[in-house]
């Protein structure tokens, strides 16, 4: 029968089967609450308890595992947050928060909270604001684009559907159901492709000339003055 022996002499020796011992019949130094125990390679050995908050980490094959900070860092993923209450991004250090893609920060929130963005403001369209919906489906060819309701477009812009960007020159009514007319198709290096009625369709918003622009109001500073904030953006007063 397998097992290990206690004891010196045949007498005194006691068997103890393989499997037999539990946690509970070990005893190891630094017993607290909280103690981890874990093989180091050679022997049981323990883990005093951790800072709270710790959690217990590995360090790989052939290395010990040791409490350590939770690390904040990684992906911002869709959660599916449903509550009502406001959600605050960031944390409440004097800190600021950068956004980044491939190792360029593209915007950048400063500790005063103004943000800061890396090559100026992009195009976006509003499918929540100016928009509406296709009317009836279109193809890939067509000027005349129907929309269930004109109202608030303007006499002439970009609106983008799907993936395209059609520009237009005119507007077939001021208000309610009609075409926007004088349209381009595929405009801005996009690509022309066939519409499902029903599709939603916005206004492309581009960037102002004088996007780093801003208003003197209160602030006693002349009209095409010159001001900087920070270290990245020199702003014209208008």
């Amino acid at each position: 029968m397998s097992g290990s022996y206690i004891g010196h002499a045949d007498a005194e020796r006691i068997q103890i089967d393989d499997g037999s011992v539990d946690g509970g019949a070990l005893s190891l130094t630094s017993q607290a609450q909280g103690t981890i125990m874990y093989y180091n390679g050679t022997n049981w050995v323990v883990l005093a308890p951790g800072t709270s908050g710790d959690a217990l980490k590995t360090q790989g094959a052939g290395a010990n595992v040791v409490w350590g900070a939770v690390s904040s860092t990684g992906d911002f993923a869709n959660g599916g947050d449903t509550a009502a209450a406001n959600r605050t991004l960031g944390n409440n250090d004097n800190y600021s928060m950068g956004f980044e893609t491939n190792a360029v920060t593209w915007l950048n929130i400063n500790t005063n909270g103004i943000p800061l963005t890396t090559g100026g403001l992009g195009a976006n369209s509003d499918t929540a604001g100016v928009s509406s919906t296709l009317s009836s489906g279109i193809d890939a060819s067509v000027t005349a684009i129907p929309l269930a309701a004109l109202d608030n477009f303007p006499t002439a812009g970009t609106v983008l559907v799907g993936t395209e960007e059609i520009t237009y020159t005119g507007k077939s009514a001021a208000t309610g159901a009609g075409n926007l007319t004088g349209g381009t198709r595929g405009a801005n290096s996009t690509s022309a492709a066939a519409h499902l009625s029903a599709a939603a369709i916005g206004i492309v918003f581009t960037t102002p000339a004088n996007y780093n622009a801003v208003s003197g109001g209160p602030v006693g500073v002349a009209a095409g003055a010159q001001i900087t904030i920070g270290t990245d953006a020199t702003w014209t007063i208008v």
